[in-house]
């Protein structure tokens, strides 16, 4: 039934969010598993159940991209407590709404939905374009600012463990652990 925001129908129960497609049963059968093209209901989703925005309708747009064929989140994610998992541009709620939250690699290892992960920067550079990222900047815990160019945050690290980001204009680099960036998670099938 209708509950807390989610349309009828079947869901799974994670840590962290509540999946639609669940396999669970009840009365008129399971429905269908999640396919990479369908709206993912996951925590902080800027769309709505029919894939309008509303900044935080609770589900996620996602794509599958080629070459490689994973699946995509086609919107920056927004999982988490601002302030506690995330930061938002210039500190304003609106911004993560709108462009999704800021996350250092630490956060954002544990944030992107069951079964997804950060992605590569030769993942990044091989579909930049098709993933229409675009957001406001960034958290440089050097300076204590928001600035711009944004960039992603990638699931790899230097020896030192130092966090590697990707930007579309200026490729990859080196960051601070606690500078924070946007999130697209990525479903390696």
């Amino acid at each position: 039934t209708k509950s807390a925001g989610y349309e009828p129908g079947n869901y799974q129960a994670t840590p962290y969010a509540i999946l639609a497609g669940g396999g669970g049963g009840g009365g008129g059968g399971a429905e269908e598993p999640f396919r990479c093209g369908d709206l993912l209901a996951y925590e902080g989703g800027p769309l709505d159940e029919n894939g309008n925005f509303t900044g935080n309708g609770g589900y996620y747009l996602t794509r599958r991209l080629e070459p490689s064929q994973d699946c995509w989140l086609m919107n920056n994610l927004n999982a988490g407590d601002m302030g506690r998992d995330k930061l938002c541009f210039e500190n304003k709620p609106e911004f993560c709404s709108n462009e999704g939250g800021l996350y250092t690699q630490e956060q954002a290892f544990t944030r992107c939905p069951p079964g997804w992960s950060l992605p590569t920067v030769a993942q990044l550079e091989a579909l930049i374009n098709e993933l229409n990222f675009t957001a406001s900047g960034f958290w440089d815990s050097a300076s204590h600012e928001f600035i711009s160019p944004a960039w992603l945050v990638t699931t790899e690290q230097k020896d030192d463990g130092s966090p590697i980001f990707y930007n579309k204009n200026n490729g990859y680099t080196v960051k601070n652990r606690h500078d924070a960036a946007s999130v697209r998670c990525v479903l390696h099938q």
